[in-house]
């Protein structure tokens, strides 16, 4: 298991119509299942709010590698069509900044928002 400092937390939000919610679970569905083959990756969820109209990712990976490997291996099908329903809001990321991280959440055209270690129990 790698140490606290090295696991990247990601976070963030999709907001869509409440109207394409069933469509949008589907796909979140599909990237999940898709998700359990994929190395280092320690965890990876969806939560809707009450008005079914926006959704909160949370996902944590082992390593840049880890993270990497998941977004090249998603099911492009089921993530173009969920691009197409949703806006995506800021990343928030909570790792080391790196080229290879910051790169790879560069893709998806939206600001992201590095925080390093500070104090922890």
């Amino acid at each position: 298991m790698p140490s606290e400092d090295q696991i990247i937390r990601l976070n963030g939000r999709l907001t869509f119509d409440p109207k394409d919610f069933e469509e949008v679970a589907r796909i979140c569905e599909i990237n999940a299942t898709d998700a359990r083959d994929h190395p280092g990756m320690i965890e990876y969820s969806f939560w809707v709010n009450d008005g079914h109209d926006e959704i909160y990712i949370h996902e944590q990976y082992e390593s840049d590698e880890a993270l990497v490997n998941h977004l090249g291996n998603m099911n492009e099908v089921a993530v173009t069509r969920l691009l197409e329903l949703v806006q995506l809001g800021t990343m928030e990321c909570a790792a080391q900044r790196t080229e290879k991280t910051a790169a790879a959440l560069g893709a998806f055209g939206v600001p992201i928002n590095f925080y390093e270690p500070l104090h922890r129990r």
